[in-house]
């Protein structure tokens, strides 16, 4: 069984500016830049296979290049694969990876499924545009990760444009039904409101205003009102 998201994977150093992406067929650090395929990836979980933490492992698939982050042997090279080449072979435990349990920040290590002692770290922890990556035991900033969604994804439920956001919902405080402003039963213009419903003080039937049977204009007062029609 497997669940899939569409990621992007940021470096805890140089405050989580730089990313995972392909560049030249190669895995490398680069300068986020949102909306670049290149630097997106489907994480693609297969629930039913785990660490010896008990942490669920993953295939990392390039949006753009559909290949997969390989890693042959017990610390290298990490390299690119097509994923169709491996999914449901016995090479695909060479593209499985799982997440530390222990974090810094949500930050947390990218190791191999069958393998947590080495992880997924820039060459010589140096964080820069287009440093390839390594294997390496060390945990420092540089070799911690996190999986966030690109900028560019319309996240639903965010404020602004999702539902029950502010404005304009039902029931929100803008112009849904029951608010503040034109809703039915409001303080404005709905139903038995105080200023032009039925009923209100000042132009509905029965009012004292101009509705028939007023105190002014209406008929039924022993002769017709000067100012408004019968």
């Amino acid at each position: 069984m497997s669940n899939q998201q569409t990621v992007k994977i940021i470096n805890q150093d140089k405050s989580g500016d730089y990313c995972l992406a392909v560049r030249g067929g190669k895995l490398v650090v680069n300068f986020s830049n949102p909306g670049d395929p290149y630097q997106r990836w489907i994480k693609k979980e297969y629930i039913d296979k785990k660490d010896q933490e008990g942490q669920p492992a993953f295939a990392l698939i390039n949006e753009a290049t559909k290949a997969a982050i390989r890693l042959d042997g017990t610390t290298g090279p990490v390299s690119l694969v097509p994923y169709n080449l491996v999914d449901g072979t016995s090479d695909e435990n060479s593209v499985l990876w799982t997440m530390s349990k222990n974090s810094d920040k949500n930050f947390r290590r990218i190791r191999r499924a069958s393998n947590m002692s080495y992880h997924i770290t820039p060459k010589d922890f140096q964080v820069e545009d287009g440093r390839r990556v390594e294997m390496r035991s060390e945990n420092l900033p540089a070799a911690r990760w996190k999986f966030v969604k690109d900028s560019t994804d319309t996240i639903p439920g965010s404020a602004g444009t999702g539902p029950e956001s502010a404005g304009t919902e039902p029931g929100g405080s803008g112009t849904g039904p029951g608010s503040a402003g034109t809703g039915p039963g409001s303080a404005g213009t709905g139903p038995g409101s105080a200023g032009t419903g039925p009923g209100s003080a000042g132009t509905g039937p029965g009012s004292t205003g101009t509705g028939p049977g007023g105190a002014s204009t209406c008929c039924g007062q022993g002769e017709r009102s000067n100012n408004v029609a019968p």
